[in-house]
């Protein structure tokens, strides 16, 4: 209605979309217990976390070839709906909650999306995987990000690993 204010706004409309406020406080921030029914940055139109997860879990996923075509419009539509703010949440949501056979496909596509808006952001979720979860890859990830978008900055950052494989790969991967 039009005497709503922000802070009184409802979360989510009926049909899973985000409404125009955040939840939390007149300020718009959004508090951790309420991340997964709205973000920050709130548009029309958007899926809630809520929906974007409900819509992963149904992905099945060729065992063979990943996913369909019509899984990776969707991811691509997910993608498109979110903020950079929600990233942190639905990487955990992936890693934790999808089958093996689509979580590392969609945590490098979230990853990369990530960065192309908040490399730092991204790079500092990538470095804090345990190499179990695949850190190496997902920091080799946000480095070409980087090198599509900044070459001497990400030439400059890989200087600053330590020699090692991942140093050789991901200068590899820059200079290429």
């Amino acid at each position: 209605p039009a005497t709503q204010t922000p802070a009184t706004a409802s979360v989510t409309a009926a049909d899973g979309t985000r409404s125009p406020a955040s939840a939390g406080s007149s300020s718009g921030q959004t508090s951790l217990s309420t991340a997964t029914d709205a973000s920050a940055a709130d548009t029309p139109g958007r899926r809630t976390l809520a929906k974007v997860q409900e819509t992963l879990l149904a992905l099945n996923g060729d065992r063979a070839l990943g996913l369909s075509r019509r899984e990776q419009r969707e991811v691509d539509r997910i993608l498109a709906d979110l903020e950079g703010s929600d990233m942190p949440e639905m990487l955990k949501f992936i890693q934790t909650q999808l089958p093996k056979r689509l979580r590392d496909g969609l945590r490098f596509q979230f990853l990369s999306h990530w960065a192309e808006t908040d490399v730092r952001g991204a790079m500092a979720y990538a470095k804090a995987l345990p190499s179990s979860e695949g850190r190496d890859d997902s920091i080799a990830s946000v480095v070409r990000v980087l090198a599509g978008q900044d070459a001497a900055a990400a030439a400059d950052w890989v200087e600053q690993l330590p020699k090692g494989r991942l140093r050789d790969q991901v200068l590899g991967e820059v200079l290429a």
